[in-house]
């Protein structure tokens, strides 16, 4: 009551000190700060000099500070008309000198701006102890702010206590909240819910729907989220994996008959689809050593059932076709193809001491042990079907391999 009462005498008082009336028909508030502070902020129509657009035409340009000042005290010279209840306050506090009384400050700066905004007579009269507290308690030198619903580091609080100090020094009261929400365009933090802010399924049920937000949470809400974020998996019949597996509960998002009916083929299919082939059966080998991939690709069971003589022969024949190929010169086998007897020749300088000869699956199928001094031998292949098989001939350290082709 007491702060409503000082309010109608503060009017009379900017009626006196600026030599104009406030409009008829225009609703005025008008908030003086108690605690040390006295400074004098109008409201008019509930505008908040934060939130409006460009004005309407005036003579001055709009950085100018006087010009900042008449607007912030009577928003009308802004938004409706520049007349010359305007003027007359621009004149009262130009002085017909246009600058401030001095004070330790540029006048350009932003916080020097706000506080003479507030309090006009730290640019008209004295730059006083009072002035100076007002810049302290903006420019954070005083400490923090009265408690308010908000983080001070948010930037549309921020805009709030530059626009109305009042908020920071005296109080977060309701006009301070409703210049927030102004300039929040209506986004007030949420009612509760069963959810965290930033959950994204949430997120999207308030903006289909801002009564979940603004108004209450209720069954409809619930019914939306849960439509969104698919089955429960705490409700779902068993399954193989545990229900925080982020591939699991992808299946039964794209297919709720998995959580609710069984965990199917189709199931497990679709999780093998999202997570790859399981692990194989262990080996010698590194899972990313390009010829063990090329022997699982070509004989599967030697991932999913055993690394065996088979899948290592293969290993071995994939190893050797790596090799360089070799100068045809130093090597020779005939007849290719062949009904099952095969001659090979090498240089007089290369010794064989063994051949051997694997079919396409990577299997050993013949083998021979040499005298170091062979450099030709014929090899007796009849009891091999017809197909396609890769000789091996080891040289010392050197291995040479040829494909060699057997028609019956």
């Amino acid at each position: 009551m007491l702060r409503i009462l000082f309010s109608i005498c503060s009017i009379f008082l900017v009626q006196f000190v600026f030599g104009q009336t406030i409009r008829p028909g225009v609703e005025s508030k008008l908030r003086v700060a108690t605690g040390g502070s006295n400074y004098i902020q109008v409201v008019i129509n509930e505008t908040n000099f934060n939130d409006r657009g460009s004005c309407v035409p005036s003579p001055y340009d709009e950085t100018d500070p006087i010009y900042q000042q008449v607007i912030a005290l009577d928003p009308f010279c802004c938004d409706t008309e520049w007349d010359g209840i305007c003027q007359d306050a621009y004149d009262a506090l130009n002085s017909g000198s246009g600058a401030c009384v001095p004070s330790p400050y540029d006048e350009s700066d932003p916080i020097y701006q706000q506080v003479i905004a507030a309090t006009p007579s730290c640019c008209d009269v004295a730059w006083d102890s009072n002035c100076q507290d007002a810049y302290d308690a903006l420019n954070s030198g005083s400490g923090a702010c009265v408690p308010s619903p908000y983080d001070e580091s948010n930037p549309i609080y921020q805009q709030v206590i530059a626009a109305d100090p009042y908020c920071c020094d005296v109080e977060w009261d309701g006009i301070c909240q409703d210049a927030y929400n102004a300039l929040n365009s209506g986004q007030t933090p949420c009612v509760p819910s069963p959810y965290a802010p930033d959950n994204p399924v949430y997120l999207q049920v308030i903006a289909q729907d801002p009564y979940c937000c603004d108004v209450a949470w209720d069954g409809l809400c619930q019914e939306q989220y849960d439509e969104l974020a698919g089955p429960d998996p705490s409700n779902c019949v068993p399954s193989p994996y545990p229900t925080n597996d982020p591939y699991y509960l992808q299946v039964i998002a794209a297919d709720p008959l998995c959580c609710f009916v069984q965990w199917s083929s189709n199931c497990q299919l679709a999780y093998e689809l999202l997570t790859g082939p399981p692990a194989c059966v262990p080996s010698p080998y590194a899972e990313d050593d390009p010829f063990y991939i090329s022997v699982i690709t070509a004989n599967p069971a030697c991932c999913e059932v055993a690394w065996n003589e088979t899948c290592q022969n293969a290993y071995n024949l994939a190893i050797g076709l790596s090799l360089p190929d070799f100068n045809a010169a130093s090597f020779a086998l005939y007849p290719n193809p062949s009904s099952g007897f095969v001659t090979v020749v090498v240089e007089d300088q290369m010794l064989m001491t063994q051949i051997e000869v694997y079919d396409a699956s990577g299997l050993l199928v013949y083998a021979s042990e040499l005298s170091l001094l062979d450099n030709k031998t014929d090899l007796d292949l009849n009891h091999l079907s017809a197909g396609v098989y890769h000789l091996v001939i080891f040289d010392r350290d050197t291995r040479l391999i040829e494909k060699l082709v057997i028609t019956k």
